[in-house]
């Protein structure tokens, strides 16, 4: 047994406070802890009220609880323990653990209270009830569907995005065997699959990732991305399953073939057409050329209309030019190729017969490309053109027009992108404004010459996304500057390259369409810088 000095050496060394207080409140006896908890000296503790190291309302009430327990003998906390707030010297609260017992010392009954501050476990406490917090929030707020199950394969944890996927609510899957997600024949392998795995270690699908189909409640199957971790935890494993649904991703893939097969079919049919249209374009040139001369007659006699006349007169006269020479040499390119193939049915001569196949399918393109322009502004002259404004990711978008534009360049051309690194998603019609930069990034390609840059800029500005395409190329003569906005005009020095006349007026059309503006500075024979804003 200890004696009394070795007891007292002990409570002296304590990290636990201990106070004594008599019946009435007074502290009598305290260890050194207490001064180091509360703040205060030993004089300023010893013969004082207890209620002094107690916030409210606790100070106020004390006094009443010792009455009543000496009145009643009804324990309020005495005999007990639980967790209080203190009060410091310096006003500040900390939570603490209390015991307190009443006991006799030299036949007077005194109260021996044990204190033991709880500041840190509730720091903890809190830390720990906000991590939780974060990560649920996380799992709520996922787009991806997880999944959490036990070696057994039955499902603890599921979040609100995998729900949604299966249709399930949420406990009508937490606790049932996992392969009630799972079709044929996977739900009836699985039990099989994961009991190999146990044995033998064998990994069929943990670690990896792979395409999977998913049951929904209803019965229907649907694609998804799966991958499965381990997790280790300190006394039992689990397994975490990330799931992407693919459904979206497929039938853009079934889409696709579907179209490449409708395109093959329409280049044949686009071929026939375009003979057609060429006859009947040559028949319209001659009525033009009538109705211009018959115009013409009556200038004399209608001087008001003078210039009205001239420029639907000059505006006609580009087209039926443009026209007839845009049309008629791919035509002739592909009617000769054509004739040509007929010669080369040798097998050693297939690469001839690649080179003239070559021939057409470039013929066809810029015919198509023609007609896209044709189809755009009979669009957008009737109205049929509307903005569908949507927040997308630029990134995504950049990638496919970079992969597109780069097979436009010619021998030794490069083109290079900058951006000012802000600007992460746009506010657009995410086709219109593709077809903008394709427009005018082709534009500078065709009116530079071989082994030119072209620099592409992206910036974020002033609450408008900016585009600027700059070239070095041929540049725009000063007098055809003021129209280059305007349907079917080309500058005076690229009659010999090929082109419409249509490209910049859909492309302002377009922009007019944001609400956004689009200009442009040119020297001839140095170069030329177009600027696109399109507000945010």
């Amino acid at each position: 047994m200890f004696n009394e000095d070795a007891l007292k050496t002990i409570v002296h060394h304590l990290i636990d406070g201990i106070v004594v207080i008599d019946s009435k409140g007074i502290i009598l006896n305290v260890n050194p802890a207490m001064y180091s908890l509360f703040g205060y000296s030993p004089q300023e503790m010893m013969g004082n009220n207890i209620r002094m190291l107690m916030p409210e309302p606790y100070h106020s009430q004390h006094d009443n609880y010792i009455h009543n327990y000496h009145r009643t003998g009804e324990r309020h906390v005495i005999g007990s323990g639980r967790e209080v707030v203190a009060k410091r010297k310096d006003g500040s609260l900390f939570p603490i653990f209390l015991n307190v017992n009443d006991l006799m010392l030299d036949g007077v009954k005194v109260f021996a209270g044990v204190i033991h501050d709880i500041s840190g476990r509730k720091l903890a406490e809190t830390a720990f009830r906000e991590t939780d917090n974060k990560l649920k929030a996380i799992l709520d707020t996922a787009v991806e569907g997880m999944i959490i199950m036990d070696q057994r394969g039955r499902v603890e944890l599921v979040n609100p995005a995998a729900l949604r996927l299966f249709g399930y609510a949420e406990k009508e899957v937490v606790g049932k065997n996992i392969k009630v997600l799972m079709p044929e024949p996977d739900h009836s392998q699985h039990d099989g699959h994961l009991k190999r795995y146990k044995e033998t270690g064998n990994k069929h699908i943990i670690g990896k990732g792979r395409e999977v189909n998913g049951r929904r409640k209803d019965g229907s199957v649907f694609p998804f991305s799966l991958s499965v971790s381990e997790l280790e935890l300190r006394d039992r494993t689990m397994y975490v399953g990330m799931i992407h649904d693919l459904t979206a991703v497929k039938q853009a893939q079934q889409e696709l073939e579907d179209a490449n097969v409708s395109l093959e079919k329409k280049v044949e049919e686009r071929t026939l057409e375009l003979e057609r249209i060429n006859t009947d374009l040559m028949t319209l040139n001659e009525l033009l050329g009538s109705e211009i001369q018959r115009r013409k007659e009556a200038e004399d006699n209608a001087l008001a209309a003078l210039e009205k006349e001239k420029q639907l007169n000059e505006m006609k006269s580009r087209f039926v030019s443009m026209a007839s020479h845009e049309f008629r040499t791919p035509l002739s390119g592909i009617l000769t190729s054509v004739s040509l193939l007929a010669r080369y049915t040798a097998p050693e001569q297939s690469e001839k017969r690649e080179k003239h196949i070559a021939t057409i399918k470039s013929s066809v393109h810029n015919l198509t490309g023609i007609l896209n322009d044709f189809l755009s502004l009979d669009k957008l002259e009737e109205g049929k053109v509307s903005v569908r404004l949507e927040e997308f990711p630029l990134r995504p978008m950049m990638e496919e027009f970079r992969s597109e534009i780069i097979n436009t360049c010619k021998y030794g051309q490069s083109i290079v992108f900058e951006d000012d690194g802000n600007v992460d998603v746009v506010i657009a019609d995410r086709h219109l404004l593709k077809n903008v930069m394709i427009n005018l990034v082709s534009n500078a390609l065709k009116y530079s010459r071989e082994g030119q840059e072209v620099k592409v800029s992206l910036s974020l500005k002033s609450q408008n996304f900016i585009i600027e395409v700059k070239d070095q190329g041929i540049g725009i003569p000063e007098s055809d500057q003021k129209h280059m906005f305007e349907r079917l005009f080309r500058a005076s020095n690229v009659l010999n390259i090929q082109g419409t006349g249509l490209g910049l007026n859909i492309v302002k059309k377009y922009v007019d369409l944001h609400n956004g503006t689009i200009s442009f500075s040119s020297s001839e024979s140095k170069g030329s810088t177009f600027t696109v804003k399109i507000p945010q």
